[in-house]
């Protein structure tokens, strides 16, 4: 994708072309899943905003205190300014995870001071709060996104969480299901037939809050979460960058 790419010690910072702003740039940090492809969708969004994806080391280390992320906002403010993006810091922040990802995600949200700083959050089939041993929902785990989704759902955030949902209902046990289902519950929304072709099962609404059954059981339909990621991008709160027109998707450039 056309744009800047700037090497962080968290990651790849990505400012496509299209990117333009007065103000304080808003930034996308994206958790797990390769960073040429998380740069394609995101550039097919056509949102007026940054890009950086976490590299491995930091994901796996996490954000245990605060500091660590105001370190990481940091580092990526300092670059945009040295490339001379922009001298302004950070606006909006989004949280994006694919997969095994939501645990960054989780690192930010448990703890209310940075959680209140998030705008956006969109999980692609990515939230696994559940114990393994007793397959019950991980209560601690799953607390920070629900009460996320409950400020999405009051207006005040956006959350996206797409999962992936088997046709049948005797498969219907996989840990995102089970997840969805819990925050459902929870938040008392209504899971209503999806879109006529086939691809979304059901949708769960309410106000900014959007909890989707994308059909699938293989690791391919899971991938597949990652790869359309454009369309549930453009649900964040972010600007549009004026004039901008996605491109189609160039599947089968790299693996």
């Amino acid at each position: 994708m056309p744009g800047k790419r700037i090497t962080l010690s968290t990651g790849e910072l990505f400012v496509p072309d299209f990117f333009h702003t007065d103000a304080s740039p808003d930034l996308v940090v994206w958790f797990l899943g390769a960073p040429w492809c998380a740069e394609q969708v995101f550039y097919d969004a056509g949102k007026n905003a940054v890009l950086l994806a976490v590299n491995a080391a930091t994901l796996k280390r996490g954000f245990p205190v605060s500091g660590d992320f105001d370190k990481l906002l940091a580092e990526a403010a300092a670059a945009l300014k040295q490339a001379g993006v922009s001298d302004k810091g950070v606006g909006k922040i989004a949280l994006v995870s694919f997969s095994g990802g939501w645990t960054g995600v989780y690192e930010v949200l448990k703890h209310p001071d940075l959680a209140r700083r998030i705008d956006n959050v969109v999980l692609l089939d990515s939230l696994y709060a559940r114990d393994k041993a007793s397959g019950k929902i991980d209560q601690e785990a799953i607390a920070p996104f629900l009460a996320f989704a409950r400020r999405a759902s009051e207006g005040d955030a956006v959350f996206v969480f797409t999962q992936l949902y088997p046709p049948e209902e005797r498969y219907r046990t996989n840990t995102t299901t089970v997840c969805a289902s819990y925050l459902i519950d929870h938040l008392g929304l209504e899971q209503k037939s999806g879109e006529g072709d086939g691809k979304i099962l059901y949708r769960a609404e309410k106000a900014n809050c959007h909890i989707l059954g994308r059909a699938g059981m293989t690791n391919q339909d899971h991938f597949n979460h990652f790869y359309d990621a454009a369309e549930m991008l453009k649900l964040m709160s972010l600007e549009d960058a004026a004039g901008q027109e996605p491109r189609p998707p160039e599947r089968g450039a790299k693996n």
